[in-house]
């Protein structure tokens, strides 16, 4: 036997490459550990990559016009603008089968007001508030964009409305929110992005009219209880029918029912916390290497189960299999085990895996764990680790 770094090398066959490893994130500190443990850098979350993908979707140039500096131009692409807002919200379904485009109007206005924005963009200036919302504030216009879309589903439960938002945008299952941002984000930057004439989408302004004419006749119908015919779209074209400016937002909220007033005035900045989570995903598990050999747990606490596995790499030019484990010693009712009876080609490795979890009555214990490797449909050979 030879040893390197922790690692147990076999001199006979089968040749083998024998080391242990601990989770960092159950807790574990050994106490021979020499080198120094590795940071645990958290996955980028779904709702991260929602909001970076499109604060960069909208050129500075056309936020802010020519007058414009290095530190603006870099606010606007860390910020989401209404545009992108609406970009995000078309290619998610949230407008229009879930809010109109005049609803996502008025709830963009009522998160830029400055009491409803976040702390850094409070104590910035009025210049950085203009270049759009932040990650904390995105996530604080979901909740207010839930509680709306989700008002008779989750009655006086605003927790509700927001777990109903995160299974409609499927942040729970980071790939296909990757493949959303992959397919219909690609196709919203390039319709923005006109690289040649044969790019250009002629049916863009056609969509944007017949998506106002809808909203106007969700309009009528809401503020118009005189009329008790249903319109059409050629009679919302009349100027009669509609009494007011499309565009002004003063009487917006009169198309929000009772209850998504009542559940939109009950949002409290604390409810964004439940996005959190899919802001920044640490990963499930993050190994470190023993600096010696075996597995020194260190100072361990009771009926707590700290993970660790051992690592075993084919070095021969046969196929092995791990037949057997065998635990002896005094920390027998501690430790439980599991491995992969397949066999294992040259160059592949399985991993053993041990969890540890001591009772309250256990003191300072140790014990041996024997595994049996042999060659596929061979005899076996014990290797202690």
């Amino acid at each position: 036997k030879s040893q390197r770094d922790g690692t147990i090398y076999t001199a006979q066959d089968p040749r083998m490459a024998i080391s242990a490893e601990y989770d960092m994130r159950s807790g574990l500190e050994p106490w021979g550990q020499v080198r120094r443990r590795p940071t645990v850098k958290p996955k980028t979350g779904p709702l991260t990559l929602i909001f970076e993908f499109y604060a960069r979707m909208q050129e500075p140039g056309a936020q802010l016009g020519k007058d414009r500096t290095m530190t603006m131009i870099k606010d606007c692409n860390e910020r989401l603008s209404f545009f992108e807002v609406v970009c995000f919200a078309r290619d998610f379904d949230i407008v229009p089968k879930l809010i109109t485009k005049a609803t996502l109007a008025y709830l963009h206005k009522v998160s830029s007001a400055l009491p409803n924005r976040s702390e850094t963009s409070q104590r910035e200036g009025q210049d950085v508030r203009d270049a759009g919302f932040d990650l904390e504030e995105f996530n604080m216009l979901l909740v207010r964009i839930a509680l709306v879309a989700f008002a008779e589903r989750s009655v006086g439960d605003p927790e509700m409305a927001v777990r109903c938002i995160i299974r409609w945008m499927h942040l729970d299952d980071p790939p296909k929110v990757r493949h959303v941002v992959h397919t219909r984000g690609r196709q919203t930057q390039r319709r923005i992005n006109f690289r040649s004439k044969g790019e250009v989408d002629n049916t863009a302004a056609k969509r944007a009219l017949r998506d106002k004419k809808d909203e106007m006749l969700l309009r009528l119908k809401a503020l118009s209880p005189k009329h008790k015919v249903d319109y059409t779209r050629s009679q919302v074209q009349r100027v009669k029918d509609f009494d007011y400016k499309v565009d002004d937002l003063t009487r917006v909220n009169n198309l929000l029912q009772v209850s998504q007033q009542i559940l939109l005035a009950s949002f409290k900045k604390d409810t964004a916390k439940l996005l959190d989570p899919y802001v920044a995903s640490k990963p499930v598990h993050h190994w470190c290497p023993f600096d010696d050999c075996g597995i020194d747990c260190g100072r361990v606490l009771s009926n707590i189960t700290y993970a660790t596995r051992i690592h075993v790499c084919n070095r021969s030019d046969e196929t092995l299999t791990v037949c057997g484990l065998d635990i002896s010693g005094d920390a027998t009712d501690a430790l439980s085990a599991r491995f992969d009876p397949r066999p294992f080609a040259p160059g592949m490795t399985r991993f053993v895996e041990l969890n540890v979890r001591p009772s309250n009555t256990m003191g300072e214990f140790s014990s041996m764990v024997e595994l049996k490797i042999g060659r596929d449909k061979a005899p076996s050979k014990n290797v202690n680790a």
